[in-house]
């Protein structure tokens, strides 16, 4: 899965893009990394340009919803709309994670 990590001072930005599906676990990887280090003290999830979510993609936000909790960094998934939205509120997982609605 294609991604980019913006920074906004201690915030970091994951912007995905295309399918969150099985295989995207390197994502998690990178997201550990970048939690571990000192100066992020939040870090965002952008699904604004993501076109499907599977339940392997499910499994990988709640992971790094866990990640970012043992950590006590909050973690926001932004950009969520249309049937990313529709996926997301079916699980009931707006009621686990912090969503910002596009």
């Amino acid at each position: 899965m294609p991604y980019k990590i913006k920074k906004s001072g201690q915030t970091r930005i994951f912007a995905l893009s295309g399918d969150l599906k099985f295989g995207d676990h390197q994502i998690i990887e990178t997201l550990t990394e970048t939690l571990d280090k000192d100066a992020v003290r939040r870090l965002v999830i952008d699904l604004g340009q993501v076109e499907k979510l599977d339940s392997y993609g499910i499994g990988v936000l709640l992971k790094c919803d866990q990640l970012a909790r043992d950590r006590a960094k909050p973690l926001v998934i932004r950009g969520v709309s249309g049937a990313i939205a529709k996926t997301l509120q079916m699980f009931k997982l707006d009621e686990t994670l912090t969503v910002e609605w596009q």
